[in-house]
């Protein structure tokens, strides 16, 4: 058995997940991520989780394992530099 994540904005959800009044499904749950949707992911590599495990918790089964990419600082524009100065 494999859930997806996707979700939106800061809450990476199990989108497999359904809240319904009803018990249904398999008495015990042991599955694991089939698909990441969450490119920002640090676990996140060609859309498969690649964590070792993952913790799913909350009321809509929020990826409490989930680890956003630490942003790369920007690159220089290149603007308000000299050009150098190349031989004659």
């Amino acid at each position: 058995m494999a859930v997806t994540i996707g979700g939106t904005g800061a809450r990476p959800t199990c989108a497999t997940f359904v809240k319904l009044d009803a018990r249904g499904g398999l008495p015990v749950a042991n599955g694991c991520v089939g698909a990441c949707q969450r490119l920002e992911c640090v676990h996140n590599k060609d859309l498969l989780c690649t964590a070792p495990a993952i913790d799913v918790a909350g009321d809509t089964a929020e990826c409490a394992s989930f680890t956003a990419r630490r942003r790369s600082a920007a690159r220089p524009s290149g603007r308000g530099r000299h050009p150098r100065n190349v031989g004659p």
